[in-house]
């Protein structure tokens, strides 16, 4: 959706999480475990016991609040913000892929939270 000479709200979202917010909040693995965990406290009574907020949970349901207020009002920030938080689940899994190859070549166990994660999303599969 490039307009006026503008980049596109998918280029605007690369940009954001692989460039400035990434420099301000750290990697979305390490900023949503920290977010999961606090949400895990706010919902700990609505959970299963030994149920988390992972970080995964956290990039989807940020997307789904931008697709919420879109569904509202359109505005581009919404979109960009939108495809910013699908791509940082992508981000997401390609850190967990990468520690799981350092895992194997080092012996250096994964945190068990990110470990937690990467088998639930079965990574480690076909």
């Amino acid at each position: 959706m490039e307009t006026d000479g503008k980049e596109s709200v998918l280029q605007e979202a690369h940009r954001l999480i692989n460039g400035s917010r990434q420099a301000r909040y750290n990697h979305p693995l390490h900023d949503f475990t920290k977010t999961g965990l606090h949400w895990t406290g706010v919902l700990f009574d609505k959970l299963r016991p030994g149920e988390e907020v992972d970080a995964l949970d956290v990039a989807l349901m940020m997307t789904g609040l931008k697709v919420s207020r879109e569904v509202f009002t359109h505005t581009r920030d919404n979109l960009s913000d939108g495809a910013g938080y699908f791509g940082t689940a992508e981000l997401i899994v390609q850190l967990l892929l990468e520690m799981d190859i350092l895992e194997k070549k080092t012996g250096e166990p994964m945190h068990p939270r990110f470990r937690a994660l990467f088998e639930r999303m079965k990574l480690g599969g076909d």
